[in-house]
């Protein structure tokens, strides 16, 4: 195939295609649908070719039969159409594996800081129930510039990304670059035994199938990995904790979420070097090494003792939640400016008020102190004076605090309970 040829290709074909029938028209569901990355292309010019496999259940003379259809290509031809293609459910199925897929195969060929592909743009249009047409018309772009950009035959730039990124409410981010992923290999549970194929104890980590899970790019780097903390009951339950490989045992990591590792002494014999691992607070007392139980209500306390063959610190704890984008997002990142002022001006008439009552709080002082003596009625005179004022300014903040919309208000809440969340 010549470089050329690589650079959009589409192939349809059916791998087992329907029986024909004696019952006129056919009715089939989606069972399952199976997307490959494949790479492709050549040494000047590489290509991610994609594989999608549906299969397509269906009565045949009364009995259940399968389908399967082929669509193999170029990425962006090869996703559009089966987007366009699918009915809702089976577009979300395939949108959820065809993310995985991609980011599994990022992962393997160590592909970091990777270009996005038109897909992301191609999503988010319509994600803002639009299609391209009625974005070219909000936008008034140039509709033959735009449908390029759509299809990957042109690439964003970053004033571009910039732009649209303004209309589709979205961080100019999600335009460029892919999300960054990492595996997520297993779990763990800090009040109980769990048996698997063998006994895991409460802190020991759990394998389950890999999956590829979003990471906060302020902490990506190389060698990240996840795990997902499943303890119905804990404030941590249902949370993803992400750590740094390490292969040693560093104890100034003392006091800090860790996960380490113990020698399966089990699999010794064999001459096999395994590990069992664990997740908790890493702490050194007297020379001793322990993993402490994160989970205060928890009966077991000390989750092990070492000596451990390794530590790896905890980069941080996050609730999955908190990395999506919801409708909030969308909808706070429209009234950004406004609500960035009123938020601006409530502070700033805040720490004036705090000024205000300490101001208030000396004059009391010399209230209790000078006037019991004094009686003077200058001074008290100005006492009143500085309460009417601390009143009225109070008023002024409430007064201020009316004039945010009810939808700002709740986007700020929003956003504080977001900080919270991420702590």
């Amino acid at each position: 195939m010549s470089q050329k040829a690589y650079k959009k290709h589409l192939k349809i074909t059916w791998s087992k295609p329907y029986e024909k029938s004696s019952e006129g028209a056919i009715t089939s569901v989606v069972e399952d649908i199976k997307v490959t990355f494949i790479k492709g292309g050549t040494l000047l010019m590489p290509q991610e070719d994609v594989e999608v496999l549906t299969s397509f259940r269906y009565d045949h003379n009364g009995k259940s039969k399968t389908a399967i259809r082929k669509v193999y290509g170029d990425e962006v031809s090869v996703y559009q159409k089966m987007v366009k293609d699918y009915g809702s459910n089976e577009r979300e199925m395939f949108m959820k594996k065809f993310a995985h897929a991609k980011a599994k195969f990022n992962y393997e060929y160590g592909e970091i800081f990777k270009r996005a592909s038109s897909n992301r743009f191609f999503d988010e249009i319509y994600n803002q129930g639009m299609n391209p047409e009625k974005f070219k018309k909000q936008t008034n772009v140039d509709g033959s510039v735009l449908f390029r950009e759509i299809k990957g035959d042109r690439k964003l730039s970053l004033d571009k990304a910039i732009e649209y990124a303004k209309q589709l409410k979205c961080d100019p981010v999600d335009l460029l670059f892919e999300k960054q992923m990492c595996s997520l290999w297993g779990q763990v549970d800090l009040f109980g035994m769990n048996t698997l194929d063998e006994d895991y104890f409460p802190g020991q980590i759990m394998p389950n199938k890999e999956e590829m899970v979003e990471c906060p790019r302020d902490i990506f780097r190389a060698g990240i990995t996840a795990i997902r903390i499943n303890s119905i009951g804990s404030h941590l339950h249902g949370h993803y904790a992400y750590y740094y490989k390490k292969d040693v045992a560093d104890n100034s990591l003392n006091d800090r979420l860790c996960v380490v590792g113990t020698v399966h002494d089990d699999f010794e014999q064999y001459g096999l070097n395994t590990h069992r691992y664990w997740f908790g607070i890493f702490k050194v007392e007297k020379g001793v090494q322990k993993l402490i139980n994160p989970e205060p209500e928890a009966e077991k306390k000390v989750l092990i003792t070492g000596p451990f063959d390794f530590v790896a610190p905890v980069a941080a704890v996050v609730r999955p939640s908190a990395m999506k984008r919801d409708y909030d997002y969308y909808e706070s990142m429209n009234a950004a400016k406004e609500l960035f002022v009123h938020q601006a001006k409530l502070q700033e008439m805040n720490f004036k008020l705090s000024q205000m009552l300490r101001e208030q709080k000396y004059k009391e002082e010399i209230k209790s102190d000078y006037f019991q003596k004094e009686k003077s009625k200058i001074e008290q005179q100005a006492i009143k004076e500085m309460e009417n004022k601390l009143l009225k300014y109070i008023q002024d903040i409430k007064k201020e605090n009316d004039k945010i919309p009810e939808h700002l208000k709740k986007k700020l809440a929003w956003v504080e309970n977001q900080k919270i969340n991420m702590l």
